[in-house]
């Protein structure tokens, strides 16, 4: 309350630390900057915000710490946890896109098991059916792993599954002419201009 009983007006804008001597300069108008002479070692901007995002990565605990594995049994007990952590992301998330995806990557770039990638991506079709990102990172990892059949076959699956999604059809279509299956793709561009939604 004011002197004449009115209501003080909220304060507006950010909250500021009282203790942090740059933030009372600037509230003040003076600048912060008290010693303008050149410093002893100069750093440029890059520099700078690499520096302050290797501290915030430290601060936040982000940043794994270096892994010093020595035999194939540390290995296979390493991997081991980082599924365990994996699939308990997934519990909490099980309709996080993301959370899938990352641990499919996972599987597929740092572990190197493609056969467990692809039974992530299997998984992660089988709970989200009706979301095409899933479909579309499964028929490029099977792409990128060299198996133009078995991304056919998926992107067969996702294509009947979701008819309507008009990206399916193009990686599907795209899929074929990589392979040199113009006939293949010509059919598929066919089918896909013949597909008539019920609701029309």
């Amino acid at each position: 309350m004011s002197a004449n009983g009115q209501p003080k007006p909220a304060r507006r804008g950010p909250r500021v630390d009282p203790m942090n001597p740059a933030a009372a300069a600037i509230r003040k108008g003076r600048t912060a900057v008290i010693n303008r002479s050149a410093a002893a070692v100069q750093m440029t901007a890059e520099q700078l915000l690499a520096k302050s995002f290797d501290a915030n990565k430290r601060k936040a605990g982000t940043e794994e710490p270096d892994l010093m594995i020595v035999s194939k049994a540390e290995l296979q007990a390493h991997l081991a946890n980082k599924r365990e952590n994996f699939e308990k992301g997934i519990r909490r998330d099980a309709t996080g896109l993301l959370s899938w995806l990352r641990y499919a990557r996972w599987e597929a770039h740092v572990a190197k098991s493609a056969p467990n990638a692809r039974a992530l991506y299997e998984r992660a079709c089988d709970h989200h059916a009706g979301n095409s990102q899933y479909w579309r990172a499964f028929a490029v990892f099977e792409m990128a792993d060299g198996k133009p059949d078995n991304a056919r076959a998926v992107l067969h699956r996702a294509t009947t599954t979701l008819p309507g999604d008009a990206e399916l059809w193009l990686l599907a279509i795209l899929l074929e002419r990589t392979q040199g299956c113009v006939a293949a793709a010509r059919d598929l561009y066919n089918a896909w201009m013949n597909y008539q939604p019920e609701d029309a």
